[in-house]
């Protein structure tokens, strides 16, 4: 098993692997209201730009675009929006 030390050092370093968001595998984000590790948990919040009316894909991308993370989801967007995506790292159990 991890220590929670471990566990929030290979957050860190996922966090570091972290240079965009992609929406609906259409509109790439690189600015971030919040780009943080605590507790074990990667926390990123960003704008979402106007005129998508719904969020149906979340990738996070590296440096060269590659895919680190693929996320489906269903959310409508009505107005201008904010969106908070969290990875927890903990142990298998």
């Amino acid at each position: 098993m991890l220590s929670n030390l471990a566990l929030n050092k290979i957050a860190v370093n996922f966090k570091s692997l972290v240079a965009a968001v992609q929406i609906n595998d259409a509109v790439t984000v690189t600015e971030f209201e919040i780009n943080e590790v605590e507790n074990n948990v990667y926390v990123v919040a960003f704008g979402v730009p106007l005129g998508i009316p719904h969020l149906i894909n979340l990738k996070l991308l590296g440096a060269d675009n590659e895919v680190l993370t693929n996320s489906g989801l269903t959310v409508p967007v009505e107005t201008e929006a904010r969106f908070k995506f969290k990875i927890t790292f903990r142990n298998a159990r």
